[in-house]
């Protein structure tokens, strides 16, 4: 939770100056030991970076690893990239399954999608 939480710093630059490179680094160690935040966090710097800068196949890659253990955050964002084929190839059947990964009942937002 610490290496995830420092990423956060120093993405947001609280308190320290604000580097992204430093902050990919924290969020990766972070994942490593199996922290599925991280991997949303990745995923989302990847997806939601300035223009010409977004990695939309590493932010897919980033919500699949967290999706994969569980992190419910990962498989909604998962669904959406495959829902709108960003870093991949358009999928419903795909979109679909991570949007109902959910085991005890749909979050609001899987649900919204697959209405």
């Amino acid at each position: 939770m610490a290496q995830n939480a420092l990423g956060v710093v120093y993405l947001k630059g609280i308190g320290v100056t604000q580097d992204s490179t430093l902050s990919i680094r924290y969020f990766e160690e972070a994942a490593r030991l199996g922290n599925t935040n991280a991997y949303y966090n990745l995923g989302t710097m990847m997806k939601n970076a300035p223009r010409g800068k977004q990695d939309f196949a590493k932010a897919v890659y980033y919500f699949e690893q967290g999706a994969k253990q569980g992190n419910l955050s990962c498989s909604y964002s998962a669904g959406y990239m495959y829902y709108k084929g960003l870093g991949c190839t358009q999928d419903y059947i795909r979109a679909v399954k991570y949007f109902m990964s959910d085991e005890k009942g749909l979050s609001p937002s899987s649900q919204y999608m697959l209405g």
